[in-house]
C-alpha cells in the first residue's frame, strides 16, 4: 500500500478539530496536547508501508492458509467489538460532551473498515484453503 493510510488521516483531523473546539472555548493548554497529537497522527500517516512486496519463494501449505484464515476471523472479530464498543461510547458521549463523539465516531468508522478489510482477507484465504 504506497501513500497515505486512512486510519490516522481520520484521527488526525479528529484531533484537530478537538484542538480548535478546546482552543475557542479557552482552554489553550488542552488545545496545544491535542494539537501535538494531531500531529503525531499525521506523521503516523505519511510514515512510509514497511511491507514486504516480494513475492514468497514457495506458496504457502493447506495447514499455513487455514492458520492464517483464522488469524484474520479473530482480527475481523475484534475490529467487530472495537466498532461496536466506539459507536456506544459515541451515542453516550453526545449527550456529555458532542465533540468527543464525532471523533469516537469516526474511530468506530475506522474500525469498521478495518473489520471489512479482515472479512475479505478471510474470504480469499477461505477459497484457497478449501
Amino acid at each position: 500500500m504506497n501513500g497515505v493510510r486512512p486510519g490516522p488521516v481520520v484521527a488526525a483531523a479528529c484531533l484537530a478539530l478537538l484542538s480548535l473546539l478546546r482552543f475557542t472555548e479557552g482552554s489553550t493548554l488542552l488545545a496545544v496536547v491535542f494539537a501535538v497529537l494531531a500531529l503525531v497522527a499525521l506523521g503516523l500517516a505519511l510514515r512510509p508501508d514497511r511491507r514486504a512486496s516480494a513475492v514468497p519463494a514457495e506458496p504457502p501449505s493447506t495447514p499455513e492458509l487455514r492458520a492464517a484464515r483464522s488469524a484474520h476471523d479473530a482480527h475481523r472479530r475484534g475490529w467487530r467489538n472495537i466498532a461496536l464498543l466506539g459507536f456506544a461510547v459515541s451515542g453516550v458521549s453526545v449527550f456529555v460532551f458532542p465533540p468527543l463523539a464525532l471523533v469516537v465516531a469516526g474511530l468506530a468508522l475506522y474500525s469498521v473498515r478495518r473489520m471489512r478489510q479482515s472479512s475479505r482477507s478471510a474470504q480469499i484465504l477461505g477459497g484457497y484453503a478449501g
